[in-house]
C-alpha cells in the first residue's frame, strides 16, 4: 500500500497542467516500484 505523502509528493512534481491519466500512471508506477522493492527485500 502506498503512503499518502509519497503520492502527494509525486503529484507536486507534475507540471501545473496535467491530465488525470498522468496522475493515474504515476500512482501505478509508484505502486509497482514499491512492490518490486518488497519482493527484492524478500529475496524474490
Amino acid at each position: 500500500m502506498l503512503k499518502k505523502t509519497t503520492v502527494i509528493e509525486s503529484i507536486l512534481l507534475l507540471p501545473a497542467n496535467f491530465s488525470s491519466e498522468e496522475v493515474i500512471d504515476r500512482i501505478i508506477l509508484l505502486d509497482k516500484i514499491q512492490k518490486g522493492i518488497k519482493q527484492s527485500k524478500a529475496g524474490k
